[in-house]
């Protein structure tokens, strides 16, 4: 009652001004909106439509992401692995606990001296004794390369309820690649390695990828040379090669608006399939981006995928990396550690022998020295396999060191 005289007493004037006041606000309002949402679209469209950033981050989860920024607001590039011990009975075979600790220390290694950004690595597992093994082994690197390098906390394996069989599909938990987003529930973009992932060349190049997204894509994978053959096609895959699911460049934010959810797609796959996979994750992320959201998949060169059955056929099937240069090598089915293709298991060694305190140009000359010493069988018949393995890396060093990427003598 007392509002109301007071209302009763008020100018008459004054309820127009007041609305005038609100009109005014709102119009500005509109105004800045409409600037911030030209302002996004250009940043969007880029040259022909494919602008750096286009379609990685949005900008609701990027401020919120988590691993993306130091506390000085430098980006961090986020990668992730998945590691798990595996059941009794497993542990000590060779998809295992040993070889999967030796890959993970080498990718880690390359990672660090290729790249002079920040970078963030998690590691998604079931054992802790795994997870410090990996983080202790960074410990006695050069402080340069400490400082460049951040570890997330452990994060335990996840599958979605009444899912757990999965988890035992082709290698131990290789699946659990597929629900990262479930895991990193508020990180905007990673990406996602195998264990027997090396790289050749600056990871910041492959983390460039992302602004080639264009704003319906999810994923990015490179083709799956040689797996997906006509003979072989026990279900539809993606394009006519395939995708190989060791290095994958996930925009999770959009993973988890995926129509009609990714997490369900992914079981409904699994389990309509289930007697047909045989590589598992990789084969049901094939059958899901095969027909109606194939849109969705960005597909990278092949030189960020060098498997052996791209080289070992007596002829190179990826014209990226003779162009290029290998910009990843992927030892995929044990090939760092038995005598498969010795090439690859040449430049595993060397990287695993690298002494972090030596310059750069000094593990090239290593990796010359055992490309040399290899036996010409295998990828080894291509005259020109070991300037295909190297020229991406030897660029590299003549970037920082110039004048020493020469050959050794």
């Amino acid at each position: 009652m007392v509002l109301a005289r007071r209302v009763v007493q008020m100018d008459p004037r004054m309820p127009l001004l007041w609305a005038l006041v609100i009109v005014c606000l709102i119009s500005l309002y509109d105004i800045y909106n409409g600037i911030q949402l030209f302002s996004a679209d250009n940043t969007a469209s880029g040259t022909e439509g494919r602008g750096a950033g286009r379609g990685c981050y949005h900008k609701r989860s990027a401020e919120s992401s988590e691993g993306h920024a130091d506390k000085s607001g430098n980006q961090l590039l986020t990668f992730a692995v998945v590691l798990c011990e595996g059941r009794e009975e497993t542990k000590n075979q060779d998809g295992s606990l040993g070889r999967q600790l030796r890959q993970v220390k080498v990718l880690l290694k390359s990672v660090i001296v290729l790249t002079t950004s920040r970078i963030r690595f998690e590691i998604v597992t079931d054992s802790e004794e795994m997870y410090s093994s990996v983080v202790n082994s960074t410990l006695s690197w050069p402080q340069e390369y400490q400082q460049r390098l951040q570890f997330g906390a452990r994060r335990d394996v996840y599958y979605p309820r009444g899912s757990n069989e999965l988890r035992h599909w082709w290698r131990e938990c290789s699946t659990g690649r597929l629900f990262l987003h479930e895991i990193f529930n508020t990180t905007d973009a990673l990406i996602f390695l195998d264990t027997d992932i090396i790289f050749m060349q600056p990871p910041e190049y492959l983390w460039a990828e992302f602004g080639n997204f264009d704003v319906k894509q999810v994923v990015g994978e490179a083709p799956s040379v040689y797996v997906y053959s006509p003979a072989f096609k026990l279900f539809p895959t993606f394009g006519s090669t395939g995708v190989n699911n060791g290095v994958i460049l996930m925009n999770l934010t959009r993973l988890r608006e995926f129509p009609g959810g990714w997490s369900k797609s992914v079981l409904v796959v699994a389990y309509k399939y289930k007697n047909r996979l045989t590589l598992a994750d990789q084969d049901i992320v094939n059958i899901i981006f095969s027909r109606e959201h194939s849109g969705r998949m960005y597909e990278l060169g092949c030189e960020w995928n060098v498997r052996p059955r791209v080289c070992s056929r007596s002829m190179n099937k990826c014209s990226g990396a003779a162009s290029r240069g290998v910009a990843v090598l992927h030892g995929c089915s044990m090939t760092f550690m038995t005598d498969e293709e010795l090439r690859f298991r040449a430049v595993f060694e060397a990287w695993e022998q690298y002494d972090l305190r030596r310059p750069v140009r000094h593990l090239l000359r290593q990796l010359e020295a055992a490309l040399r010493a290899t036996p010409k069988d295998g990828c080894g018949i291509l005259s020109n396999i070991d300037e295909i393995l190297l020229k991406g890396f030897r660029k590299y060093v003549e970037n920082i060191e110039p004048g020493t990427a020469l050959p050794s003598g």
